[in-house]
């Protein structure tokens, strides 16, 4: 699936682990390549969050020991306590729609990016 597809999933809130990883892994791959220039244009769109930071937000996300570990404290969990499968899925949810909220609700990010990704 191209990254177009891909990040329109992610505006939709479409919660595809996937997706979001291919996702994650597109921008952690562009970034460094980016020039000053092209950084100070991103700038304005990113909201004081750096293109690197946002993608590291999802590769956490998608980990399932900090799933676990949020499980454990949505749901008031000890250390040592196993979350269900629903508390896990619910954590993993939690976390990727946040992870992925700065593209989600930024359309002008999303073209931004798809433009940098063709000439990169």
């Amino acid at each position: 699936m191209s990254f177009e597809q891909e990040l329109n999933k992610v505006a939709y809130g479409r919660i595809e682990p996937a997706g979001i990883r291919a996702v994650a892994d597109r921008l952690a791959a562009m970034a460094p390549r980016f020039t000053a220039p092209v950084r100070e244009g991103l700038a304005p769109l990113l909201g004081g969050r750096a293109l690197e930071d946002i993608a590291r937000g999802m590769q956490r996300a998608l980990d399932p020991a900090r799933q676990r570990e949020e499980a454990r404290r949505l749901n008031d969990l000890g250390p040592d306590a196993e979350p269900t499968s629903a508390q896990l899925a619910e954590a993993a949810e939690y976390l990727l729609l946040e992870a992925t909220s700065p593209l989600a609700s930024n359309p002008d990010l999303r073209n931004r990016l798809l433009a940098l990704d063709r000439l990169y």
